[in-house]
C-alpha cells in the first residue's frame, strides 16, 4: 500500500526475515512503522496514520522531530497549523 522503502532514508527495507539469525531481531534496515500522527498528540495506530520505515531510522529520529511531511493524500489526518 505504501511501498517497501523507508521513508526517511528512501532503501528498501529489509524484507527476508529468513536469516533472523544472521540479522537479528534488532537489525537496523529492518521494518519499522513510523505514526504520521503521534500517538502523544492523538494519533492512532490506523494504517492510514502508519508508515514504513527502518528500525534504525525510526529510532534515530526519536520524539525529536516530526516525521515528514504528508502527501497529498494524506493531509487530511492532520489538523490545520500542525506544520
Amino acid at each position: 500500500m505504501y511501498g517497501s522503502s523507508c521513508i526517511y532514508c528512501k532503501e528498501p527495507i529489509l524484507a527476508d526475515y529468513s536469516n533472523e539469525a544472521v540479522y537479528g531481531h534488532n537489525h537496523p534496515r529492518r521494518l519499522s512503522l513510523e505514526h504520521l500522527v503521534p500517538r502523544s498528540r492523538g494519533g492512532t495506530d490506523s494504517i492510514e496514520n502508519l508508515r514504513p520505515c527502518h528500525l534504525g531510522c525510526n529510532s534515530a529520529r526519536g520524539a525529536k522531530r516530526r516525521p515528514p511531511r504528508p502527501t497529498v493524500y494524506d493531509s487530511h489526518l492532520f489538523p490545520a497549523g500542525f506544520f
